[in-house]
């Protein structure tokens, strides 16, 4: 048995290369630089898609203006329909007086009802205010009896006969009176301020043309 010498330190084994571990050799740090032979496709726009833009941008354009012109025809369809600012049916005036001498047609009716126009007249310097709509269907019927269930609303019980027309004239307490009648297929009222003599209604209605 062989015993270790405890006054010299134990020598240290060589250790010979392993030859199965390559070794690395080290390379200074040199930065990379581009090939100058290659070109830089991140940098490099893509031309095809360049190309591309112009039709597509055409295309949205063609539908954008498409989509405003049909919405435009589609509001212009369901929009409601001008104000009649003037009869569109035949009316009657004073025989040697114009429209405009009058101050011209007022509509005296709501938008959404039947047009009902009115233009301002005097008789011998009383005011008075005409207004003219068609004969409504209901009255053509029977015309004299849907006129006298209207005169007696206005409590125009008078009755005048210019020609054959018949006049119905109510007066008030106060002064203003209602004249009602039909004349060429149109249902009249005048109003007037104070009272008029019956002559000179009689003279004015048949004065209308």
């Amino acid at each position: 048995m062989e015993f270790l010498n405890l006054d010299k330190p134990t020598p240290k084994r060589s250790e010979a290369p392993d030859s199965t571990t390559p070794k690395l050799e080290t390379k200074p740090n040199v930065p990379s630089q581009p090939s100058s032979n290659k070109p830089n496709r991140r940098m490099r726009p893509n031309l095809n898609i360049l190309k591309n833009k112009k039709p597509i941008t055409l295309a949205i354009s063609v539908v954008i203006t498409l989509t405003i012109a049909i919405i435009s025809i589609m509001s212009a369809s369901n929009a409601p329909s001008q104000e009649v600012t003037a009869p569109d049916y035949q009316t009657i005036i004073p025989l040697g007086k114009t429209v405009n001498e009058l101050g011209g047609w007022k509509r005296v009716s709501p938008l959404k009802s039947d047009p009902v126009f009115a233009y301002t007249d005097s008789i011998d310097g009383a005011t008075i205010s005409v207004s003219e709509q068609p004969l409504p269907r209901a009255f053509i019927e029977d015309v004299d009896l849907e006129v006298s269930n209207l005169a007696k609303q206005y409590n125009a019980t008078d009755i005048l006969t210019v020609g054959a027309v018949k006049v119905y004239v109510g007066t008030s307490s106060e002064g203003p009176q209602s004249v009602i009648f039909t004349k060429n297929n149109l249902l009249i009222l005048i109003k007037s301020k104070i009272a008029i003599p019956n002559d000179d209604w009689s003279k004015y209605i048949a004065s209308l043309r």
